[in-house]
Order: structure tokens, then sequence, then C-alpha cells
């Protein structure tokens, strides 16, 4: 992974891997659902993750932490 959007959207299919989780009596994404309900913890997850990888941020091509 190179860059902050390649890193959400490798971290978007580890989370929705497993498929989509019901909220409500409607399905969604893991990876939508996370952003969206609790951004911050999207946030951290995705920067373990990219520790976890072994891949330096830093050296990403983009800026955006995001991972949109």
């Amino acid at each position: 992974m190179e860059s902050w959007k390649e890193a959400g959207e490798e971290f978007d299919r580890m989370l929705d891997d497993g498929g989509d989780i019901n909220i409500g009596g409607l399905d969604y994404a893991p990876s939508y659902a996370l952003k969206n309900v609790d951004p911050i913890a999207y946030r951290e997850g995705l920067l373990n993750y990219i520790d976890a990888e072994g891949v330096d941020s830093d050296e990403f091509t983009d800026y955006d932490h995001t991972g949109e």
C-alpha cells in the first residue's frame, strides 16, 4: 500500500470480508457502519491496520488520514 486511499480500501475490504451487519433491520457493510457510527474508532482501526502491516504511513503519496 502506497497511499491513505489504498490503505483505506484494503482496511475496508478486511472489515467487510465477513459480510454485512444488520442494524435496525437494515444491512450495512461493516466499514460503512463503523465510519459513520464512530469515525474515531474507524481511524484508530485504520492506523492499527497500517501498523500491523508494517507500513510507514509517512511515505504515503497522499495526505488524507481518513482513508477516503
